[in-house]
Parts: C-alpha cells; structure tokens; sequence
C-alpha cells in the first residue's frame, strides 16, 4: 500500500489595496499572467469605469451585459496587449514599486471596444465577502524577485 503525504508549506498572504483614494492608482503599472498572452504589464486608466460587453450568444437582439465601478488597465505598446480572449480570469497586481511589492487588484474579463485596454473587477469586495486571503505564487514571486534585484520595471 502507497500512502501519499502532503506538506503544507507556510506561503506568504498578499494585502487587499488600502489606499486613501482609489484615484491614487491612476496611471500606475499593472502586470498579470494570462494563459494566452503570458506575463504582460499595462497602466491605470480609469479607477471607475463601467464596461458594455455585448453578448455573443444573442448578437441579433442586441443584448449586453453591463458591469461597473471597474478599472480599465491600457496597454503600454501596440505590439504587445495587455489582454487577449483567452486570458479572461486573470488576477492582475498593481507593481508597487515603492514598498517593494504586489498589491491585488482585480480579474481580468474583457477587452475594450476599440482594443486598446482591458476590463479588471475589483477582487477588494469580493475577498471581503468571500473572506479570501490572496497569497504568493511563483509568478508573483519571480516579479518581486526583479523589483528586489533592482531589475529595471521597464515597461514603456
């Protein structure tokens, strides 16, 4: 008989955002991992945007779904997006340069119209109700491990 033992490895919890206003993260840099585009980085546009997706299921009558109080994150080049269909679920983490860490922001969901930004919930209130505590990964961990080796956060 094969018994299987799993450790349980004691992983570092990323804070929730706590800033006074959340104007405060206008234009500020983002970066997330998406299972089609990868690693990509982006900037706050808007802290407070509402975003129409139209559905894809019901084209003919015109439905769409509305979401609001959203951040809309724009890429930096045109070469490479921030977000692309296939990427949706994402968590995206504002770089906090400063303090030397990730802050989560929000998921991912939809690109903009015009394609050139992408729509981010805010993950906030929904670990709040949820009582979700975020913690480190690999990716998280490697982007820290850049900002603590003073690897330029060139993204423009």
């Amino acid at each position: 008989m094969k018994m299987h033992v799993h450790c349980i490895v004691e992983q570092e919890c990323i804070p929730l955002p706590t800033a006074e206003s959340e104007t405060d993260y206008e234009y500020l840099k983002v970066t997330k991992k998406g299972n089609k585009t990868g690693v990509t980085y982006g900037i706050i546009h808007e802290v407070v945007t509402s975003a129409r997706i139209d559905s894809i299921t019901d084209t003919e009558f015109g439905h769409f779904y509305s979401f609001n109080n959203c951040y809309c994150v724009r890429d930096v080049t045109n070469d490479t997006p921030f977000f692309e269909i296939g990427d949706s679920g994402s968590g995206v983490f504002l770089i906090d340069e400063t303090n030397r860490r990730l802050v989560p922001l929000g998921i991912a969901f939809a690109r903009g119209r015009f394609g050139f930004s992408t729509y981010v919930c805010k993950i906030k209130h929904i670990a709040e109700k949820f009582q979700l505590k975020i913690y480190q990964d690999a990716f998280s961990s490697s982007i820290l491990q850049r900002m603590n080796d003073d690897e330029p956060m060139d993204i423009e």
